[in-house]
């Protein structure tokens, strides 16, 4: 869950350094040089794998704790 948001902060921290170079979810990004596919993918993928992480695979990664912790202790005693 860490990698995208971290994609996402590189990515946006690379479109305000290189001036001139703008992005949007519609067109993507224009002026950024040769990487801005790069950037593109860090913002917009990074963004989305982020949000899909926070909404789905850390609530499911939660109830497993739980039920593993839960059976857990009722198998030992």
């Amino acid at each position: 869950m860490v990698l995208p948001a971290i994609g996402f902060v590189v990515g946006l921290l690379l479109h305000e350094v290189i001036p001139g170079c703008r992005c949007d979810a519609g067109g993507g990004c224009h002026g950024c040089g040769a990487i801005g596919g790069l950037i593109e993918f860090l913002m917009f993928g990074g963004f989305v794998g982020a949000l899909v992480a926070l909404i789905f695979i850390l609530p499911s990664s939660l109830v497993l704790a739980g039920l593993i912790k839960f059976f857990g202790r009722n198998a030992s005693e």
